[in-house]
């Protein structure tokens, strides 16, 4: 299973998305934030302040189904097995 990194945004600051596979997780600092691949796409709507909110833009999720943070977990887990 291949495993990247890549910067989620072309300025200097902490926005990440993170290929596992098919998966993809969009992360804002050290915050998963959002998510798309085989499961849909899909973001937290809870998790952000206002530079969260930049990175969310930057990285095009803004616009995706949200879910409160407790749901958004929930559909994440599981999503990856070793």
């Amino acid at each position: 299973m291949e495993i990247r990194l890549n910067k989620g945004s072309t300025r200097n600051t902490e926005a990440y998305i993170v290929n596992i596979g098919p998966h993809e997780f969009y992360f804002s600092y050290e915050t998963c934030i959002a998510y798309r691949g085989p499961a849909g796409r899909f973001r937290d709507e809870d998790t952000y302040s206002r530079t969260t909110a930049r990175h969310m833009k930057e990285m095009g999720v803004k616009e995706w189904q949200s879910y409160p943070t407790k749901e958004f977990e929930e559909k994440l887990s599981g999503l990856i097995s070793w």
